[in-house]
């Protein structure tokens, strides 16, 4: 598997311990290449994801991004390969919940309103598996959404290439708690966007640097005030 990874994604150090390569995609525009074992159970975790309270997971439902006829090859250009689909994986209840925000970069890729985070990962028959490399390559940068950028958006783990699911739930409920900003396009005033741009830049950092230590927001924060009173 280790010759067939994408540009990006060739540092991954343990290639025998991946399962499916899937993408996260939060509504605030955290991108990161995960491996899971149990894909129903890595979207149901990550795309709908709940508070303790409500049992920390709901159900989710497929957008069909790429159908099978029309896939593209999962390893190189022998014609015996098996063609795959792209589906994204989306909060079945996303539209109902208020603090499902519209995710504009999930809704530019499926073409219609997407609420809350989404997961990216391959299908072929029926089985969902790992995204194809040509998918996951043209999502790698920003291109997709702005060609004159070439700027990376799929954030790779810097010491294992992937990041686990529950490194990317601890990105989630980060953001949760930090508070979210929808970062939709609109018509305000740009003096108005971009400071929430800016802010929401830095939230989206301190996330993943967050799941990097294996702290939540709450137990950083309270580090940091314990820290400030010595």
């Amino acid at each position: 598997m280790r010759e067939n990874q994408p540009e990006g994604a060739n540092h991954i150090q343990d290639p025998k311990d991946v399962k499916n390569l899937g993408v996260l995609i939060t509504t605030t525009g955290v991108a990161l290449l995960i491996n899971a074992d149990n894909t129903l159970e890595a979207c149901q975790t990550l795309a709908a994801s709940r508070p303790a309270e409500h049992g920390l997971s709901g159900p989710v439902d497929c957008v069909e991004l790429l159908n099978e006829s029309e896939g593209v090859p999962f390893v190189g250009h022998d014609e015996d390969e098996p063609i795959l689909g792209v589906d994204m994986w989306v909060d079945d209840e996303g539209l109902l919940l208020d603090s499902k925000n519209l995710n504009p970069f999930a809704s530019i890729m499926a073409g219609q309103e997407i609420h809350g985070d989404v997961v990216l990962f391959g299908s072929h028959k029926g089985e969902t598996m790992s995204i194809p490399w040509p998918a996951f390559e043209k999502i790698f940068t920003s291109a997709w959404i702005d060609e004159t950028t070439s700027e990376q958006f799929v954030l790779s783990h810097p010491t294992r290439g992937y990041w686990t699911v529950d490194e990317a739930r601890l990105v989630i409920d980060s953001l949760d708690s930090m508070g979210r900003f929808d970062v939709s396009p609109s018509d305000e005033p740009e003096e108005v966007m971009m400071p929430r741009f800016v802010e929401q830049g830095k939230r989206n950092n301190a996330a993943t640097m967050f799941a990097l230590l294996g702290f939540e927001a709450d137990e950083y924060r309270g580090m940091m005030n314990m820290a400030a009173k010595l």
